[in-house]
């Protein structure tokens, strides 16, 4: 027997037995959630998998009339207001749903796994997504550039979990050519 859905009656009751073996090849594994996570941080940067390949992976397809799908090959892309760029994948099958959502500017990755078909699975994974991003820090390539001259001497200008501070007759530390930068 499969794993419990919701019935009519909003009681938990049995899935229908169903044989899953077709989806083997297609890409119908079984995992954990912890595997999953494991695979998705293989997918920020080259290593695991080559620059070109990760591309093309994420790259959106367009349909015929030349719109975006925002979908690559096997990874959906999109932008939220509280996570910012997102990749991810759902499956499900009978008794079972499962969500994938990986956050590269925070390298961060969130896998749920449900025992129902109907589960809430993608809005699970995003609330757990948005929490751990709020506390994340950003990679530094991805922070905003700042320009120095901007920068009021005596204040500080946040930079995502980062501030710049500029003071006086001292030179701002340097991290690297774009941005400058002192810990909270």
């Amino acid at each position: 027997m499969c794993s419990s859905d919701l019935g009519s009656s909003k009681k938990f009751v049995e899935a229908q037995t169903v044989d899953n073996s077709y989806k083997w090849a297609g890409g119908g594994f079984l995992s954990t959630p912890s595997d999953l996570v494991r695979f998705a941080l293989q997918h920020l940067e080259p290593g695991y998998l080559s620059s070109a390949a990760l591309h093309t992976l994420f790259a959106a397809q367009k349909t015929s009339d030349g719109n975006s799908t925002n979908y690559g090959i096997g990874w959906r892309s999109g932008k939220r207001e509280d996570i910012g760029q997102w990749r991810g994948h759902s499956g499900g099958s009978v008794g079972g749903t499962t969500m994938l959502v990986l956050v590269p500017r925070h390298q961060l990755a969130v896998a749920v796994t449900i025992n129902n078909s109907k589960g809430p699975a993608k809005k699970l994974a995003f609330d757990i997504a948005k929490h751990f991003a709020a506390i994340a820090p950003l990679k530094e390539q991805e922070l905003p550039k700042v320009d120095r001259k901007s920068v009021v001497e005596g204040k500080s200008v946040d930079l995502g979990g980062r501030r710049i501070i500029k003071k006086k007759k001292k030179k701002m530390k340097t991290v690297d050519t774009h941005y400058i930068s002192t810990k909270k």
